[in-house]
């Protein structure tokens, strides 16, 4: 109840400051220094930093009973410490500072009074002397930063590094499952940066990520600010390629303005790698480890079997490629950058994610950022848990965007040809068998008519000659509309040829694509082609007749062809196809043409499969098919004397 007077207050700061030298150290203030240093280098560390006013004043506080004071006085003090490397104050600047810094009253006055004391003492005094105090300032100052570095942290920023598929995503997003906090997801703000239609390419993609990410920070501290320091560290998870050393420069520039580690804040760098990388040198002349090409596999790999579960990424033909180039583009942390961060992880691209999420705990764990974090062992079924929540809801998205998008145009297609050939195939077998016994009657028809056959094609083609005479006298050409056409219609063919991209920009697509079997003259001789070219060999009127028999009988029936080789040369494309055996053709090789140049006819097709198989390869890409693809069309026949049965097959092209 008795104020004490001035000297009782010296002598009562001078005892507990010869206390603090003989060992009595507060425990938050011995928190500080390293296990293994020895009791010397424990005086010497603690003599080093109470030659900050900051920090004998918080020591002082700490003797008088406010640890918690003090406790936050000290923290701060030690950051600009290892922050901005100035040279320690005098003995007066630090019993000024910390007489200006301490409350008044009597425990102000012996907070201030035992702070100086102990700045007085044996090995302040030969800290304060520049006097070797059992270790060099370098170790010192190296043992001050690991010590520091376990405090606990008000905030953490776990910033994933690799390439495409390795593995970022799933990983943030099991943690973030599992310890919560905030995801920032690069993918999902390109994708909504598409659907709203805003431009400006990858550069302002990455100005919007790096504005968004100051953001989060600043939010971050100010939560972590409110709540204090009893309230476990809020995470924030950064899931973002990150493998060039700018793309890191920009994150730890906005943790760096932040004030990040001043503030409490750590920093974890996740480098995804494979145990085949090997070291090599990079884009900028380092030696560093390099991203191998079966690390670039196994990502490649991934997002095919992934396929449209993604916001952006799509599997494509350059895949491999882009990956290729991201990889050589990579940069490897420099051990200058890598100080930036307060620690850093590296994972195995190779391993399942529950187990990579566990390697992130442990680490974690055993930096003491998270004091009560609990071990990887025991978080493991949560881990399970939200790995399995993150599988099945990539199958849903799977299966969604493929009932959204609908499959690609070529996926469609052979779709629509294996339904068409599922759905006829029990009908066809009867089809086909009944086709058969049609046409060997036929054939033994036309062969006991050989001589009618005869004569009737010579009294036709007398009648023709003086047709033609007389339309040739009035300008017009009816050999030309006198032409009957036996075919097979394939508009399945024609919905892929006119897609853009299908078939060189120089040529014009066949808007009707149709396999033709027959052309024959109001004489009945057999035509070519549709130019008039070689291409069908010289067919005399019996064989003529007998395949307008076979034809006739087929006429309106569901015809089976087999697509096996693509040829194209610089003014036609085409498709071999392969036809049932009882269906004749007039040509050697049956066929049917994409798309010509403009002005071509495309007659040509027939001609160049001739000399396709007569040997010739200058100038013509021929393109087998590994698996000859099936093609459904209807035989139809068109002549000027009677329409087609099927209307809306089209006219010949």
């Amino acid at each position: 109840g008795r104020r004490a007077t001035g000297d009782g207050r010296r002598r009562l700061a001078t005892g507990r400051a010869a206390r603090a030298s003989a060992g009595a150290t507060p425990p938050f203030a011995m928190a500080l220094v390293p296990e293994p240093c020895s009791s010397h280098e424990q005086e010497a560390l603690l003599a080093l930093l109470l030659r900050r006013p900051a920090v004998a004043r918080a020591v002082g506080l700490a003797m008088v009973g406010r640890q918690e004071q003090g406790r936050g006085v000290l923290v701060e003090d030690l950051r600009e410490v290892l922050g901005d490397g100035a040279s320690p104050p005098d003995e007066g600047a630090l019993a000024a500072a910390a007489a200006a810094s301490s409350p008044e009253g009597e425990e102000g006055g012996d907070a201030a009074a035992a702070g100086s004391a102990a700045a007085s003492s044996p090995s302040g005094k030969r800290a304060a002397s520049g006097e070797p105090s059992g270790s060099s300032p370098a170790k010192l100052r190296k043992l001050t930063l690991s010590a520091l570095q376990r405090l606990p942290a008000t905030c953490i920023c776990i910033i994933a590094s690799g390439l495409h598929g390795c593995g970022k995503s799933t990983l943030c997003n099991v943690l973030q499952e599992v310890m919560g906090g905030v995801w920032l997801n690069n993918d999902e703000m390109e994708a909504r940066r598409r659907e709203a239609g805003s431009g400006g390419g990858s550069s302002q993609m990455r100005k919007s990520f790096n504005v968004e990410f100051r953001a989060l920070l600043t939010k971050t501290l100010a939560k972590a600010n409110k709540a204090g320091r009893d309230k476990e560290a809020y995470l924030i998870f950064v899931d973002r390629c990150n493998t060039t050393k700018s793309m890191r420069g920009d994150l730890l520039n906005e943790l760096k303005n932040r004030q990040w580690r001043k503030r409490g804040g750590k920093a974890l760098l996740v480098d995804f790698t494979h145990a085949s990388d090997t070291f090599g040198y990079g884009a900028d002349g380092q030696l560093s480890k390099r991203l191998s090409e079966q690390h670039v596999a196994l990502c490649a790999w991934r997002v095919e079997e992934r396929g449209r579960a993604h916001q952006t990424l799509q599997p494509t033909p350059k895949l491999r490629g882009n990956l290729q180039s991201l990889a050589k583009a990579a940069d490897a942390p420099s051990p200058e950058e890598g100080a930036q961060f307060d620690s850093r992880v590296s994972v195995d691209v190779s391993l399942p994610p529950p187990e990579l999420a566990a390697q992130v705990l442990d680490h974690l764990r055993g930096a003491g950022w998270l004091p009560n974090l609990k071990g990887a062992e025991e978080m493991r079924p949560k881990l399970e848990v939200a790995w399995q929540a993150y599988q099945r809801a990539e199958a849903k998205w799977r299966q969604g965007a493929a009932l959204d998008d609908g499959p690609a145009p070529h996926v469609e297609f052979l779709a629509q040809c294996r339904e068409a050939h599922d759905r006829e195939q029990a009908q066809e077998r009867a089809e086909l068998a009944s086709a058969r016994i049609r046409a060997r009657e036929l054939e033994k028809a036309a062969a006991a008519s050989g001589a009618a056959a005869r004569a009737a094609v010579a009294a036709s083609a007398g009648a023709a000659a003086g047709n033609g005479a007389a339309v040739g006298a009035g300008g017009g050409s009816a050999a030309a509309t006198a032409i009957s056409v036996w075919k097979i219609d394939l508009p399945e063919v024609a919905g892929v040829v006119t897609q853009r991209g299908i078939l060189p920009t120089t040529f014009v697509p066949m808007e009707h694509t149709h396999c033709v079997l027959l052309r024959v003259n109001a004489d009945g001789t057999a035509i070519p082609d549709e130019a008039g070219d070689s291409g069908a060999p010289m067919l005399s009127a019996e064989r003529v007749a007998a395949m307008r028999d076979a034809l006739e009988a087929l006429e309106g029936e569901e015809i089976e062809v087999r697509m096996t080789e693509i040829v194209i040369e610089e003014s036609v494309a085409c498709a071999i196809v392969e036809l049932p055996p009882i269906v004749p053709c007039a040509f050697k090789v049956p066929h049917v043409t994409l798309g010509t140049k403009m002005g071509v006819s495309p007659g040509v097709a027939a001609r160049l499969l001739e000399e396709v198989r007569g040997g010739r390869t200058g100038g013509v890409t021929c393109i087998k098919l590994p698996k000859p693809r099936p093609l459904s069309g209807r035989l139809v026949f068109e002549s000027p004397g009677r329409p087609p049965r099927n209307e809306g097959t089209g006219a010949v092209a």
